[in-house]
């Protein structure tokens, strides 16, 4: 932290100010609290904040690539060198969620309508989605044949022909000389070759090999084709339906409180802009006057601690491959919070650090809130930020829609399935595992993003900038250090500006705190849930 020079004489704290100086030498009137009733500049100077700048753009470049980099599904152990090459087995990805939820309701809730909707979506994913994903839509339509699932043949044939033929022209592709993705192309051909097997003649022509291959390429969807023609009393079949009228209940009750959150949240969205241009809500929110830092210097330093935890965790990784590196990084995160105490090393006041990033119950006139408002605050705030979160999930949908189909007319194939981390940690956590991701997301999460985004770089930003345009800049940072893919990012930047809202509102951070711990909960709840029933064998 050489660059950035020690306060020589930290300005003392003054709650009726929230921030401003006693003697006024920040260069404004304490009465007045700098510019528009707001407190004076925060601590820093512009020259730390132009370094502050270059420091976070570098290191969110940095994050943003890491965050992005994904591994195909079509590697396996066959990415290792030296090792056999092998399919990794489906693991909740949304092409195998999707089909994981369409078979548990069919055997809870057997219908022509959801039939024909299933095989309609194997037929589409037959065509359009990543090759792994095109060879096991076709084993699937076969292993659903005898339950009506499927309206003939020729769709099939017609799919599986298309399949062959990218295969083959995969092979013949200079560019795709790779000799261990060429060996993977060839286990898919031959498990298509089964799935045509078992469809054509059924499961009891496939030879052992081929149904030993179905089921370690591809878990329970070869385990459904190679028990097809079972009794459905058959151990594997009994372990593939179970949980499906638990999860028709499940989603029923989800249905219901999400529609009746999203109308109560709209209502309040109303309510709330009516009154706002009316002038008859009062927002507490004191804007600092240009000229500080601190925020900015936080994001940096924070943004630098979560890169230097990526480097470790990676250099574990290689140097000792029998550790198991996510648990080390579960651990280890809990050691970002200490850099919410960066600015007692640069001669900041714990009560002024407070005030300046929210964790205070004081307001800007003088009066003083109380924890259980607040905590209310955030409760009814976090409703009225429901339906920017699904307007959020819409956009990215939306997105998804329209590159797939540019990528499907430009290049002939669907991107690949969209991986969500949250999703792949909590299907693959368990005991103390699960436990200590949950209190990350419901802990660790809601204290230090809230006070990073909307306690410092949110008031950064509204040194200079109206609350919508701080808000909206504020949640695409926050956004991007999400690891969610970014066309996938609408839900969580509109979260973002939601919080941003709710800081502007209340002043104190605790509204955007609790908001934050109600939703990261709510879907870790939601997740092991759903994630229960969709259990596969």
């Amino acid at each position: 932290m050489s660059n950035f020079p020690p306060y020589t004489s930290p300005v003392a704290f003054d709650p009726r100010a929230v921030g401003g100086a006693r003697d006024g030498s920040n260069g404004s009137d304490v009465r007045s609290g700098g510019r528009s009733g707001g407190p004076g500049p925060d601590p820093g100077s512009r020259g730390a904040a132009r370094v502050a700048w270059v420091l976070c753009g570098v290191m969110l470049a940095i994050i943003v690539a890491v965050q992005q980099l994904g591994t195909s599904a079509l590697t396996g152990s066959g990415g290792q060198s030296g090792a056999p090459v092998s399919i990794d087995p489906p693991s909740m990805d949304p092409t195998d969620l999707q089909a994981r939820l369409y078979v548990k309701l069919a055997s809870a809730t057997p219908s022509a309508a959801l039939e024909a909707q299933f095989a309609d979506a194997l037929l589409t994913q037959a065509r359009e989605a990543d090759m792994l994903s095109r060879v096991r839509a076709i084993i699937l339509l076969a292993a659903r044949e005898t339950r009506g699932g499927v309206s003939g043949n020729s769709a099939v044939d017609a799919a599986q022909r298309d399949i062959r033929r990218a295969l083959a022209e995969a092979d013949t592709n200079p560019a795709a000389a790779d000799p261990r993705q060429a060996a993977l192309r060839q286990l898919l051909l031959k498990d298509l070759d089964a799935a045509m097997v078992a469809l054509q003649r059924g499961p009891a022509a496939l030879a052992p090999e081929q149904r030993e291959a179905l089921i370690a390429n591809h878990g329970w969807i070869g385990k459904l084709l190679v028990t097809r023609d079972e009794p459905e009393t058959h151990p594997d079949r009994v372990a593939i339906a179970r949980g499906g009228l638990g999860l028709f209940i499940a989603m029923i009750a989800v249905g219901v409180v999400v529609i009746m959150a999203l109308l109560t949240g709209l209502v309040l969205l109303v309510l709330a802009g009516i009154a706002r241009f009316s002038g008859e809500l009062r927002t507490h929110f004191a804007a600092p006057v240009p000229g500080g830092s601190m925020g900015l210097e936080l994001l940096a330093v924070f943004m630098s601690a979560f890169v230097m935890l990526k480097v470790v965790t990676a250099t574990l990784a290689s140097a000792m491959p029998a550790v198991d590196t996510a648990s080390v990084a579960l651990v280890l995160q809990w050691a970002l919070l200490l850099v919410v105490f960066y600015p007692l090393l640069r001669g900041v006041s714990w009560s002024r650090t407070r005030a300046m990033l929210g964790l205070t119950l004081q307001r800007a006139d003088g009066t003083r809130s109380s924890l259980a408002r607040e905590c209310a605050a955030g409760v009814v705030g976090y409703l009225a930020v429901v339906p920017l979160f699904v307007l959020g999930a819409v956009i990215s949908v939306t997105l998804m829609l329209v590159w797939t189909a540019v990528r499907s007319m430009l290049v002939g194939s669907a991107p690949p399935p969209v991986d969500n981390p949250i999703i792949d940690i909590v299907a693959g956590a368990g005991g103390w595992q699960l436990v200590a991701f949950a209190l990350l997301a419901t802990v660790w999460a809601p204290l230090l993003e809230e006070l990073i985004f909307r306690g410092g770089v949110y008031r950064h930003l509204r040194s200079r900038l109206q609350w919508v345009f701080a808000g909206v800049f504020s949640a695409l940072v926050f956004g991007l250090m999400h690891g969610y893919a970014l066309l996938m990012l609408g839900p969580v930047i509109m979260l973002g500006l939601g919080f941003a809202m709710l800081r502007e509102w209340r002043g104190s951070l605790i509204a955007c705190i609790t908001a934050h711990f109600i939703h990261n909960a709510s879907v870790i709840a939601l997740m092991v849930v759903m994630l229960r029933f969709l259990q596969m064998p």
